[in-house]
């Protein structure tokens, strides 16, 4: 008897669990990445490709995370000599042209490539906000009260 009594109320949680909530619920999840590092830090790739990698995959938000600095200012990055980093670099000036690629070489031939700011790459990655949707900004205020530095939204829906 208790067996029957379990079986019945396990199918009763499977069968009301499963149910389209969508009538009965307000609540949404948001598909998000909250701790990604770019070249302004310890990253491995270059702001404005992270984030159209994130875009790209459908995800509402992305803060850069990166360590202790902001992402303003000039700041040149070594590309190092490794294939992997070599063929990454080509893959952004393909992709971004030499329009919006500021590069050159140093005296030993190594490539330097000057990061963008925020402030350069956001308009390539926000959408425009509609009055229901997610407020990344409300976010990202909260976030910073835990001493994260460089956190920044980018896709609004």
């Amino acid at each position: 008897m208790n067996y029957l009594k379990l079986c019945i109320g396990v199918c009763l949680c499977i069968i009301l669990g499963c149910r389209d909530q969508s009538a009965t619920s307000t609540k949404r999840w948001y598909k998000g990445n909250l701790h990604t590092h770019s070249y302004w830090s310890d990253g491995d790739e270059f702001p404005e490709v992270i984030m159209e990698y994130y875009k790209s995959r459908d995800y509402q938000f992305v803060a850069l995370s990166d360590h202790n600095t902001l992402a303003e200012g000039d700041k040149w990055k070594k590309i190092s000599n490794d294939s992997i980093y070599q063929n990454a670099f080509q893959n952004y000036l393909n992709k971004y042209g030499p329009g919006w690629v500021n590069y050159k070489s140093d005296s030993s031939d190594q490539i330097l490539v000057k990061l963008k700011t925020y402030e350069e790459y956001k308009s390539q990655f926000e959408e425009k906000k509609n009055s229901s949707s997610f407020n990344p900004r409300r976010l990202l205020t909260n976030l910073r009260t835990n001493r994260c530095t460089s956190m920044r939204p980018i896709f609004k829906r």
